[in-house]
C-alpha cells in the first residue's frame, strides 16, 4: 500500500484501490462489492450481472 488516504470509512491506496463505504468494498484487481452478507466478484459475474 502506497500513499493511503482515509476519510471517514473511505480508504484509497495506489497499488490496489480499496473503496469502502459502510459495508461496501470495491477493488481494482478483482471487483468485490459487498452489501450486508452479499459478495459479488467479477470472476463469476459479468458487468451486466453486476447491474442487477
Amino acid at each position: 500500500m502506497k500513499n493511503p488516504v482515509t476519510t471517514d470509512k473511505l480508504l484509497t491506496t495506489t497499488d490496489k484501490l480499496f473503496v469502502t463505504t459502510d459495508k461496501t468494498l470495491v477493488t481494482t484487481d478483482k471487483l468485490c462489492v459487498t452489501t450486508d452478507n452479499t459478495l459479488v466478484t467479477t470472476d463469476n459475474f459479468t458487468s451486466e450481472q453486476l447491474k442487477r
